[in-house]
């Protein structure tokens, strides 16, 4: 019994904080870590296989992609969540360009927690906790261009089929 309230009282804790995400970075920020790694790379220009599709995943860049350069070599790049930290224009189109340089064949991109512009319906009542300008949510999403955005619907690349949710 003692093991299950635990459990609850953790996820008390974590669902006081997922309304404001700002905040809860604030509290463990100084417990992160922000490394760049070196990937090792496979010889040559990595061919790809016949019968084989590569994938690249990657999260949480939150506006820091020049940490993460270069990416190892695939066919299908997917970008699952918090690629800024807040979503401004400005950001989103830093992002887009950063995925205009990935020798990817296919760009897939979900939305996260701090791509609060990409929230439409919630954005609405939270845009003045992340600056004094507020968006418009449609024209941000606009600014993707190089790549294919997944909100709650699906995508098939190379015979797989993807879906894709922010929530």
């Amino acid at each position: 019994m003692g093991q299950n309230k635990s459990k609850t009282l953790s996820f008390d804790f974590v669902k006081q904080y997922s309304k404001d995400p700002d905040l809860a970075w604030q509290m463990i920020e100084k417990s992160q870590t922000v490394k760049t790694l070196q990937l090792p790379r496979l010889t040559g220009n990595s061919p790809r296989l016949a019968g084989h599709t590569r994938f690249v995943f990657i999260s949480d860049t939150h506006s820091r992609t020049s940490n993460i350069k270069p990416l190892p070599d695939g066919d299908v790049l997917i970008h699952a969540g918090d690629f800024t930290m807040t979503g401004t224009p400005e950001e989103v189109e830093k992002f887009n360009e950063f995925l205009g340089f990935s020798p990817h064949e296919h760009k897939v991109v979900i939305a996260g927690n701090h791509d609060i512009t990409f929230d439409t319906e919630g954005y609405q009542d939270i845009w003045r906790n992340y600056g004094s300008v507020k968006h418009n949510p449609a024209e941000v999403k606009k600014l993707l261009t190089n790549c294919v955005y997944l909100e709650d619907e699906e995508v098939t690349i190379e015979g797989f089929r993807i879906y894709g949710s922010p929530w």
